[in-house]
């Protein structure tokens, strides 16, 4: 059970930060409240509050873990979680499998063909050399030979790398432009970046505030690829256990850290990295897989035609130079991050290194004041995911760093305490080892065989075979062998499922459809509290809509036919998955008829032992057409052996015979399944990854407090969107060229048909990554007894998938697709009441302003053939081009209505919001209709809108918008209904400050000014910022007609020790009998010399507070010179308030369910 009483007293707090854009007209002219509040009772926390983002059903996970402050700056420490399912080949963090440290930020990018920040390298930014005219056509398709090869070679960059950005709260996407100096960022803000080979990125928000990113992390590729005919070497394949490696790539900067934010005013956080030990490990392996077949469809003089079958494989592996946390500094404090060896990972030693050290997982973070006193340590407990195959060769590649526990503890003594732990529980579905071919389209897990697919029968059929294919296999022939693939099965379906005349088109590949089943491992699905508490997590596959119409889905049929020998007994079949009643024992043959009603797809499955001294054949034959379907012998040439596959194929109507024979039971053995595969009109379809169903909470006594569920359906369709094409097949033509003796051309023109392992569609660089985006969701809140207490609510999304480039994506896949970046944006929203009643609706509308939209050209060159060659040219090379597109997107209007509660009697509130300078991109004026029809109008003026009848010099304002200060509101005017009814001037000043050396600029408020008596253009002073000190803190402020108010600054100048009113610094100096500049060193040292100022200024009331810094307030001495004084617990919570005399004010009581 839990107790939580809670009495606190609350004060005020009004900041003088600059940063403030509208301030209450009745509490604006007031002196600016700049003591801290007293502290309130520490919360247990919102345990269970999950925010959800609606339009991609992912929830937002997270555990906090401590708010670093230094002045003015905060930085949330937490673990956050991406509940979207876990991928087959998905590394864990060094906080665990699906987790993420939230610890500063990042600026992470994608390399397009060459680095853009290398001059060396003819990057897209560094080098100026303009890419072909013909480019800025949209529909361009390069003629000129030479400079496609240029491009292709790698002599030119066509393309640009695309950054991401993510920190403080801040994320988004940029490019650099061809030559250009600055990045272009795709949604536009007005974040200013700027970066340097030598001393990396460096952003400015639009308060001034700097980022800097110096901290890198470096990249290469290494990998081995083929290009081969019919015969596939899987031996390619194992690349991750033996590094078999036969390219490599130059290492390249992928990742700059944050290393330190810094504000105006001289606050700071700094990020130290381990830098002393090099950390070098492997990470996610990729395969990219090509299937080619060629079609004469075209002959024209005596070129001597081809045939061609082609299989191109590449694995490549990124090796990394990993980059840790070790230490973050700020002004009152430090944290230390501590990590120890992790098995999950792989390290890579290369020439060059002394020591490589064993890949990192984060143990635990302890925070320290100054004084290197520890506050509080946060452990990391672990486990790891073990994979279900027993056929690894290295753990690493089947086991995933799994977190299982977060617990938090507090310095009391020479030890710590501890609070019940955070406890995390995950779906107990086993993943396989990392470099499994078990995955669908997008990579969860589905337990699909493709790791022993037949390569005969993929490589004999035709794109448009209509005829059944015949497959023998002896063994002894080549290309008859199973092999490890991901280009999924090609089914073409025409006409009526199960009638004669379906799926005329079908090649026979790899098993890459979802299962909704297994694509659950290892997800996140429960979290208990150290309160008791528990929030538990319901996840269902995504769905989608789009293309319109509904899909075929194939599927085995419950039941098989399974032949088999002694060799393999019952139980051992038991044990592979087949039930009894489905296991025919036989002796030396065994055969069963069996008849098919309609052309029908099956699935053959077959393991064979064999020794050469028997007489072993197995096979399928058609009675009623006559033929043999398939034929299992072992090869003559090889005493002893073992064959196993997987295919499919389709059988037409008719009686089938599936027989297993051999002399030689005892040295030969063999197993048979054929399963009858299903074709079926698909009620929806089904995507990778994973959406929340339903987010219940429990309290300490496992009794229901609350459910959220979430629905994704109207009328029963899917509200989902597949936001990229899924395109793994495609045809396209070519042709042959030659010049005859007496120079006439002779060619042949070739369709082929190309199959991929991975979607040849590329995500648009404005995409948010989300696999399916959702038109509209339904929330419905359930309380403890199950009713619909609070009602539903339903939100509407903008969603628009991706676009192919051109109408036609031929063969040019890397293209990227055009994305929308509106993608996302909340349309409309309605909240119903318990009785189903409308309670109130928004809608909101978007604009963007096309004068500040920016294109950047890319061209993809496509290497399409490279087994054709045309004399004396490159005529396998072709290119595209594609665009990105830079805008700046915002709200314009936003309608409000409410209802009584029946649902009527509706009151609507329009509110319109005008942007009216790019160079800041804040609101410039917003008005608010209500039905009675009467407006308010608002009018905010920034800087670069250089305001009339201030008392600020362009200078100011130039260097305000030079140093990015966009922010602050100079002037804001209030109309009601076109009247003038106030107006606001905010004047700035500068003020500079010495760091480390260089002269740092500060933009403090100077004066508040109003209109006198509603005056059209006479303004008074209405408040006065007298004095700052060198890290921007207020020591004096006046107000018009009242007393002076002065402050005095301590703890490393973070908090105010003294509030002194009617007194000015002079006025105190001469008091205590020193300078006004010693007065301004003074700190919480001299508090005995502050509280004398109640004698020796007897007209002045002085407050002083003391503090434990990075805790909280410890006592508060009022000008009667009574006390208040604050206690904490050993977990750093108020727990009681005590007055002058000791007596109890106020109590906290914290309870956990053991």
């Amino acid at each position: 059970m839990k107790k939580l009483i809670i009495v606190s007293t609350i004060l005020l707090v009004i900041t003088t930060n600059s940063t403030a854009q509208v301030i209450q007209e009745e509490s604006q002219f007031q002196p600016p409240q700049v003591i801290p509040p007293s502290p309130n009772a520490a919360s247990l926390g919102q345990y269970g509050d999950i925010p959800v983002s609606y339009y991609t059903g992912v929830p937002n996970i997270s555990i906090p873990l401590y708010t670093i402050k230094s002045g003015n700056i905060e930085l949330p420490i937490g673990l956050s979680y991406h509940a979207s399912g876990i991928k087959v080949a998905q590394e864990a963090s060094w906080v665990g499998l699906g987790w993420g440290l939230n610890s500063g930020g990042v600026i992470t990018r994608t390399v397009m063909d060459e680095d853009d920040l290398d001059s060396y390298k003819f990057g897209f930014q560094t080098s100026s050399t303009p890419l072909p005219p013909a480019i800025q056509d949209p529909d361009y398709t390069s003629t000129d030979l030479f400079e496609t090869s240029l491009i292709h070679n790698g002599s030119k960059d066509s393309e640009p790398d695309i950054f991401n950005y993510n920190f403080f709260g801040k994320t988004g996407k940029m490019v650099f432009p061809k030559g250009g100096t600055h990045p272009v960022l795709i949604e536009q803000n007005n974040l200013k970046f700027s970066y340097s080979i030598n001393e990396g990125w460096v952003v400015t928000d639009a308060n001034g505030w700097k980022y800097y990113f110096s901290a890198i992390e470096t990249t290469r590729i290494v990998g081995r690829g083929l290009n081969e005919g019919a015969v596939l070497n899987t031996s390619y394949y194992p690349l991750r256990e033996n590094f078999r490696d036969e390219f490599s790539e130059d290492y390249i900067t992928t990742s700059w850290y944050l290393s330190e934010v810094i504000n105006p005013n001289g606050d700071s956080i700094k990020f130290v990295y381990d830098t002393e030990n090099t950390y070098r490990t492997i990470s996610q392996q990729s395969i990219d897989e090509t299937r080619r077949k060629s079609r004469l469809i075209r002959a024209v003089g005596p070129t001597a035609p081809f045939s061609m079958v082609q299989n191109n494989v590449t694995v490549s592996l990124p090796v990394v130079t990993d980059v840790y946390l070790k230490r973050i500094e700020y002004n009152n404090g430090y944290a230390v991050f501590n990590t120890i060896d992790r098995q999950d990972l792989r390290k890579r030693p290369e020439d060059g290194d002394s020591v490589v050290k064993n890949p990192q997982c984060l143990e635990s973070i302890e925070f320290f004041d100054l004084n290197n006193t520890s506050l509080k340590k946060v452990n990391l407990q672990y486990s790891y995911f073990n994979a279900q195959s027993s056929r690894c060769v290295n753990s690493e590649n089947c086991k995933r760093l799994r977190l299982d526990a977060v617990q938090e503890s507090f310095k009391s003594g020479d030890g710590y305490v501890t609070k019940p732990s955070y406890k995390l529980n995950y779906n107990t579905q086993k993943l396989p080892e990392k470099t499994s071919f078990s995955i669908d389209y997008w990579g969860y897990f589905n337990g699909g065989e493709n790791n022993r697919i037949l390569h005969a029968n993929y490589s004999d059929m035709e794109e448009n075979a209509s005829t059944d294919q015949v497959s023998r296999i002896t063994g002894n022939t080549s290309n008859n062998y199973s092999y490890k693939s991901l280009v999924p099965m090609f089914i073409k379906w025409e006409g009526t499922l199960g009638s004669q005349s379906a799926a005329k088109k079908f090649l026979s590949g790899a098993n890459r459809q979802v299962n909704p089943a297994l694509m659950k491992a290892g997800i996140l699905q429960s979290i208990e509290y150290p309160t008791g508490g528990t929030t538990f997590f319901t996840f269902e596959p995504h769905d989608y809509s789009n293309p319109t119409g509904r899909p075929y889905e194939v599927t085995e049929a419950e039941t098989s036919i399974v032949l088999k020998y002694d060799y393999f007994t019952a139980q051992e079949l038991i044990d592979r998955g087949y039930p009894m009643d489905q296991i025919i024992e036989c002796c030396l043959t065994k055969e069963q008829q069996f008849e098919l009603r309609a052309r029908t797809l099956v699935k053959i499955d077959y393991n064979f032992r064999y020794e050469n001294n028997g007489s072993h054949v197995s096979s399928l034959i058609n009675l009623t057409l006559g033929g043999t379907i398939f034929e299992l012998k072992p090869p003559d040439e090889t005493p002893t052996g073992f064959k196993n596959g997987v295919f499919y194929t389709f059988l037409p109507k008719g009686v089938y015979s599936f027989k297993v024979n051999d002399q030689y039971q005892k040295r030969s053995a063999s197993q048979l399944t054929l399963t009858v595969i299903e074709g079926k009109l698909a009620s929806k379809n089904i995507a990778g990854g994973l959406r929340i169903k339903e987010i219940a909470s429990t309290s300490a006594n496992d009794i229901i407090t609350k459910k959220e569920t979430f629905s994704y359906e109207e009328a029963g369709l899917s509200t989902g969107k597949l936001i990229n094409p899924l395109i793994n097949n495609f045809s396209h033509g070519i042709r042959q060229t030659a010049v005859g003796n007496e120079g006439g051309a002779s060619f042949h023109d070739y369709a082929i048909f190309e199959r991929k392992g991975h979607n040849i569609v590329k995500s648009g660089v404005s995409s948010q990554g989300n696999i399916v985006g959702y038109d509209k969701v339904k929330v419905t809140k359930t309380d403890s007894t199950g009713n619909h207490t609070n009602g539903y609510s339903i939100y509407n999304f903008q969603n628009s998938p991706n676009l192919l480039p051109h109408d036609s994506y031929a063969y040019f896949h890397g293209v990227p697709a055009f994305s929308f970046p509106g993608n996302g944006q909340l349309l409309n929203e309605w909240h119903f009441g318990a009785n189903n009643k409308l309670v109130s609706e928004k809608e909101y509308k978007y604009g963007g302003t096309s004068s500040s939209s920016f294109e950047i050209k890319g061209l993809k060159v496509v290497n399409v053939a490279s087994f054709i060659t045309s004399v004396g040219s490159t005529g396998n090379l072709n290119s595209w081009s594609y665009t990105i597109n830079s805008k700046w997107m915002y709200l314009n209007e936003e309608t409000e209505t409410t209802y009584d509660l029946n649902g009527q009697n509706p009151v609507t509130t329009v509110t319109t919001y005008e942007y009216g300078n790019a160079d800041h991109k804040n609101v410039t004026q917003t008005e608010q209709t209500n039905s009675e029809g009467k407006t308010l109008t608002k009018k905010y003026y920034y800087p670069p809108d250089r305001p009339t009848n201030t008392s600020m010099s362009n200078s100011v304002f130039t260097q305000m918008t030079d140093d990015n200060v966009l922010n602050p509101v100079i002037k804001e005017e209030t109309e009601v209904n076109g009247i003038l009814t106030s107006s606001v001037i905010r004047n700035h000043e500068v003020k500079t400050r010495n760091a480390n050396g260089e002269v740092v600029s500060m933009y403090l408020p100077e004066n508040i000014r109003s209109l006198k008596n509603g005056s059209s253009n006479v303004y008074e002073t209405r408040l006065d910022f007298m004095e700052y000190d060198n890290y921007g803190n207020i020591l004096e402020v006046s107000q018009t007609g009242g007393a002076i108010t002065s402050y005095v600054w301590g703890y490393n100048k973070e908090y105010p020790i003294a509030k002194i009113e009617n007194a000015t610094y002079q006025d105190i100096a001469e008091a205590l009998e020193i300078s006004v500049a010693t007065l301004k060193t003074y700190g919480e040292d001299n508090f005995s010399q502050l509280n004398q100022l109640r004698t020796s200024l007897p007209n002045a009331m002085i407050t002083t507070y003391t503090y434990d810094p990075l805790i909280g307030i410890t006592s508060m001495t009022d000008p009667r010179g009574y006390t208040m004084t604050y206690h904490y617990d050993d977990f750093n919570r108020l727990e009681y308030v005590k007055d002058a005399e000791g007596n109890l004010v106020s109590e906290n009581q914290y309870n956990y369910k053991n």
